[in-house]
């Protein structure tokens, strides 16, 4: 049985075709019977929302809400953030790629002491901030 769309009802459409895409959650086109889901959702039925990127193979995507629980070293809503420093952190912690220095230390690595009262030469030496002179 065949059915007839559009403004004048000039478009012919079948049972199969309307099932089709009424199956495809309005997520979606349905081709030979076959959803082709719109950008963001996916399965047979364009029933799952699409997790960022696919969380950037970094985690695991919730097909229910589309979010992604990233592995260990990843954040963000895509796991596209590395929260893992490059080089360990010497006198501080990383947070979010980036050495965070403990007081009195500086650097990429937070392992160049910091001296007050302007130690450098010619005024003497910097050893560590707990010696500065």
């Amino acid at each position: 049985e065949d059915l007839y769309v559009g403004e004048s009802c000039s478009l012919e459409i079948t049972i199969t075709e309307v099932r089709c895409n009424l199956s495809c959650h309005s997520r979606g086109q349905c081709w030979r019977n076959t959803c082709y889901c719109d950008a963001g959702y996916s399965g047979k039925n364009c029933e799952y929302t699409a997790c960022p990127y696919n969380c950037y193979n970094h985690g695991n995507c919730s097909l229910l809400n589309g979010t992604c629980t990233c592995e260990y070293g990843w954040a963000g809503p895509d796991c596209s953030i590395s929260t893992l420093c490059p080089e360990p952190c010497v006198h501080g912690f990383c947070r979010l790629g980036v050495c965070v220095c403990y007081e009195g230390w500086i650097g990429t690595t937070c392992a160049v002491p910091y001296c007050t009262n302007n130690c450098s030469y010619p005024f003497g030496t910097c050893m560590s901030p707990m010696y500065s002179a």
